[in-house]
C-alpha cells in the first residue's frame, strides 16, 4: 500500500557520464541526502605545481551559511490532487554531476546540500607599460 501523497517514479532509461565531488545519483526513496564538498581550483597561465600548496583556511570555507528561518509550530495546510499515480519519464540523460548536485528518482524527506569553491587565477605580469 502506497504511503499518502506519495507517487510512484517511472523512468525507463537512465544515462549518467560522470558523477563526481560528492554528487548523488539515487534511484529509489531515502529519508535523508547530504552531499557535501569543498574545492580550491586554480587557473594558471604556466602550469607550475609545487605539490604542497593549497588550504581550506579561506573564508569561504569557515563561515556560516544562512538557512531560512521558520516557526516550527506553525500550521500550514496543504491539499494535493494527483490525477496520475504513477510520474512516467522515458529517458534521462545527464551529462555530469559535480559538487553536490542531486538527481534523484524516488521521495526524500531531507536535503542537504552544500558546495564551496574558492577560484584562482595566477597571470603572468603584461610588461608592456
Amino acid at each position: 500500500m502506497q504511503e499518502k501523497n506519495k507517487r510512484i517514479s517511472d523512468v525507463s532509461n537512465i544515462k549518467v557520464q560522470s558523477v563526481n565531488s560528492s554528487s548523488v545519483l539515487q534511484v529509489g526513496d531515502s529519508y535523508k541526502l547530504k552531499p557535501f564538498s569543498r574545492a580550491l581550483a586554480v587557473q594558471r597561465e604556466v602550469a607550475i605545481f609545487l605539490g604542497d600548496e593549497g588550504n581550506f583556511n579561506y573564508n569561504t570555507f569557515k563561515e556560516e551559511i544562512p538557512l531560512p528561518e521558520h516557526e516550527s509550530e506553525e500550521t500550514v495546510k496543504t491539499t494535493f490532487i494527483n490525477e496520475l499515480e504513477t510520474i512516467k519519464t522515458e529517458n534521462v540523460y545527464i551529462l555530469s554531476l559535480a559538487a553536490s548536485s542531486i538527481f534523484h528518482v524516488g521521495s526524500t524527506e531531507i536535503i542537504e546540500s552544500e558546495a564551496r569553491i574558492k577560484h584562482f587565477r595566477q597571470l603572468l605580469k603584461d610588461d608592456k607599460s
